[in-house]
């Protein structure tokens, strides 16, 4: 799923001209989604793992707003319906984020700014408290709270950042962390509760928003209430079946800009897309965010679709926000940091090129398309349908890898004085197919090229990763040009462990530019700088499929594909 934007819902341009209060529900309309996901917890903030942030991530979608999303071009848009984000100053750069009037939780309580400030706290870990939020990374780190309203708080920045219009988030309800943390505490004083601990940095209560904040929505946990699930979006929960499903009930007190018009809609988890499409051939599913597996690609997948009986079936097929890449860590105990060689630091350098020579591109790109051919990406930070796509990789470098030399390879590995065979350890998904076969189209020439492949492959690579016990890494990474994404996570990544002084330098010019062109042009210089300094290799992007049967007449796709709820305001269905 997309990967990872810091925005938790995608939102359309459609009906921003006002906030819509009045409800066309269609009586008795249920919508059953399936979803290839796990489930471990319902708080899309923390959940990493890919398999269950795709589930966290869909819940969201139908539960909550946020200042800003992408519309269906793929642009970002502003939500005024759910409030509004102001520049008081550019110098120093100083934002507030207001939540608009008369925006509820659906069990009656106000968003205000007790949300903003258990958001800005879990992205910034106050007093040490680790909420585990996945925008640790994010500008937020760089800003200080100026002031505090009844629905808004003012941010002040040390120095520009380019993701202040969408880090800022509300995930969950700081009443309901309160709850939890604070021993059944009432929703008035949990929100004051929420503003004490954090202006007063009180690490003790701190510690305890954070636990809650971790642990409170986690499905089948101690502390898991559905209570604690309240929505400030169109739906919310009315029921959660561990590892089974989700159920959600329009919010009939709704007021904002997506008005829901579906009563029911039900997520249902499925091990393959194959058995969520036998449940859709008899009429149990209506729409499968279908994803490949050791058992089936996206060509079976269409194959299966067109001999499907008794009704229509449309198939999507889009190129997501992420691209399958081969990065190396630079993180200290990996063969490619210079730290490994204190007398010949540019020995890594070398050697990360060496590794990007052996990688066959081509073939790894022809044999990912099959019948659904893939785009090829050249490019770290943008999506091929980007208009800037091609200026970038005309002049990045990236025509020096697309093709494998192994003899390049090995002759550059031998210039080095590096002992060979080389240990590598290599991590990536064992349940990914398209990983699996990349790692064996490397690991069939590495050797020749004084590379000794170590398959550290496992079905839940991410603490591998984060541990740092890897040296190179096979999978899908976020494009940062994708808007809404934030290009300074390339040198903020406890994954990579990346830093150039010059590419820091680019990422401050492109927070002060103002305008998109200017940005481009930074953008385009830091492309080419990754590939310079050997952060890794592009393959393609990731593609996503959204299955759905004719019971709409209208149907909106997400930008990427990778939602199988997106634009559940402009859902055409009946109650049959």
């Amino acid at each position: 799923m997309k990967r990872l934007l810091f925005a938790l819902v995608a939102l359309s341009t459609v009906a921003l001209a006002g906030c819509s209060t009045t409800l066309h529900l269609v009586p008795g309309s249920v919508v059953n989604v399936a979803e290839t996901a796990t489930m471990i917890s319902l708080n899309p903030d923390v959940v990493t793992t890919p398999p269950a942030e795709k589930l966290a991530d869909e819940v969201a979608n139908l539960t909550t707003e946020s200042f800003y999303s992408l519309n269906e071009s793929g642009s970002l848009s502003a939500n005024p319906g759910f409030g509004t984000v102001t520049v008081d100053s550019e110098n120093p750069l100083t934002v507030t984020y207001e939540i608009a009037e008369g925006r509820k939780w659906s069990d009656g309580q106000p968003v205000d700014s007790a949300d903003l400030m258990l958001s800005f706290a879990a992205a910034t870990k106050p007093e040490g408290a680790n909420f585990y939020s996945r925008r640790a990374g994010s500008g937020l780190k760089y800003a200080t709270i100026k002031d505090v309203g009844l629905r808004s708080i003012t941010l002040q920045f040390s120095q520009p950042v380019s993701d202040w219009r969408t880090a800022l988030t509300v995930p969950v309800a700081a009443h309901a962390v309160a709850f939890q943390a604070f021993d059944g505490i009432s929703a008035s004083a949990g929100k004051a509760a929420v503003i004490e601990a954090v202006q007063g940095k009180d690490a003790a209560k701190l510690g305890k928003l954070a636990e809650s904040y971790r642990t409170a929505f986690t499905t089948g946990g101690d502390k898991f209430a559905l209570t604690a699930l309240v929505s400030n979006g169109a739906y919310k929960v009315t029921n959660v079946i561990k590892n089974v499903s989700v159920a959600l009930q329009a919010t009939t007190k709704y007021n904002g800009n997506f008005a829901p018009v579906t009563e029911k809609i039900n997520v249902k988890l499925y091990d393959d897309s194959m058995a969520a499409l036998a449940d859709m051939n008899a009429n149990k599913i209506d729409i499968i965010g279908a994803t490949e597996s050791g058992l089936v690609k996206y060509p079976d997948l269409i194959g299966m679709v067109s001999s499907l009986s008794n009704m229509k079936v449309t198939t999507s097929l889009r190129n997501g926000s992420t691209a399958d890449m081969v990065v190396f860590n630079f993180g200290k105990g990996s063969v490619f940091n210079a730290g490994s060689y204190k007398s010949k630091p540019a020995v890594a350098a070398e050697l990360r090129k060496a590794f990007m020579s052996i990688v066959p591109k081509a073939r790894i790109v022809e044999d990912a398309s099959g019948a659904t051919a893939v785009s090829a990406s050249d490019s770290f930070v943008y999506p091929s349908n980007s208009d800037y796509y091609q200026s970038s990789v005309s002049a990045n470098g990236s025509e020096n890898y697309l093709l494998q030399d192994v003899e390049k390879a090995s002759e550059i590995v031998k210039a080095s004085g590096v002992h060979t065979q080389l240990d590598v350890r290599v991590v990536y998904d064992s349940t990914n197919p398209h990983s699996v076969a990349e790692y064996k189209l490397i690991a069939a020439r590495a050797a020749s090229a004084g590379f000794n492949l170590v398959d550290s492959s496992s079905a839940s690579p991410t603490r591998d990763l984060l541990s740092g016990g890897f040296d190179v890494y096979i999978g899908p990474r976020e494009l940062v040009g994708v808007p809404g994404s934030d290009p300074s996570s390339l040198v903020a990544d406890s994954i990579t462990s990346y830093s150039d002084s010059k590419v820091s330098a680019l990422l401050l010019d492109y927070a002060k530019a103002s305008k998109e062109i200017t940005q481009a042009s930074i953008l385009q210089k830091i492309d080419a700088r990754l590939y310079a300094t050997g952060y890794g290799i592009p393959l393609y992007q990731v593609p996503n499929m959204v299955i759905y049967r004719s019971k709409y007449s209208k149907i909106s796709v997400s930008p990427f594909g990778d939602s199988a709820t997106w634009g559940y305001w402009t859902w055409s269905v009946s109650a049959k």
